[in-house]
């Protein structure tokens, strides 16, 4: 009975789930989070913190790559000081995409993927500034953003069906159109860390 538990104990730890197959299906979602600060008496950018939420529903197309849809909604808050003028935004979106993830098999259970997106979010942002406390101006507007994104990220899979992801930051273009203005933006962001679990439909069970 020993040698027995032995040997499924160690079926079990050799067994391979890192492997895809084309056809499979994966249902997940992902958590992003960034949070920056820096004392208020230095001045400059003291807070930039954003939360994000992303389920998504892909297709691997090959047995390394798969490509799908997904939706999500984030919410930002920036806020900046120069002398005694204090400036605020609070911004949140709804946005849609497609993305694609490239697999590298690391080992039985680890892979390391490298992803890409496109987006569209549409939102609504607050600004609201101070001078020493007493309120300048406070304002809303409407925002329309497309956004691409390139970024690195690592898969563990326990079981057969289950894997949990992590993202760790991300190369971005983002272009914006407010009411009254149109911005352009190109980030390289290293402090994102993303955290989600993924439900694989194996193709034929």
């Amino acid at each position: 009975m020993r040698y027995l538990t032995i040997t499924i104990l160690t079926f079990i730890c050799i067994q391979s789930f890192g492997q895809f197959n084309k056809g499979d299906k994966a249902l997940g979602g992902t958590l992003t989070s960034y949070f920056q600060s820096s004392p208020e008496d230095q001045g400059g950018i003291v807070a930039d913190n954003s939360f994000g939420l992303t389920p998504s529903f892909g297709v691997l197309v090959s047995e390394n790559l798969e490509v799908g849809g997904q939706i999500g909604w984030s919410s930002n808050y920036l806020k900046s000081i120069s002398g005694s003028i204090v400036n605020e935004s609070r911004s949140n979106y709804f946005s849609i995409g497609i993305y694609t993830q490239k697999y590298f098999k690391l080992s039985e259970r680890f892979l390391f993927s490298v992803g890409g997106n496109v987006g569209l979010d549409l939102g609504k942002m607050k600004l609201k500034v101070t001078d020493a406390g007493d309120p300048i101006s406070e304002s809303e507007m409407k925002q329309t953003a497309i956004s691409i994104g390139v970024g690195p990220g690592f898969l563990f899979l326990p079981s057969e069906n289950w894997a949990i992801r992590a993202g760790f930051g991300n190369i971005g273009y983002r272009f914006s159109k407010q009411e009254e203005a149109k911005r352009n933006r190109f980030t390289v962001s290293y402090g994102t860390i993303g955290l989600g679990l993924v439900y694989y439909f194996r193709q034929g069970k």
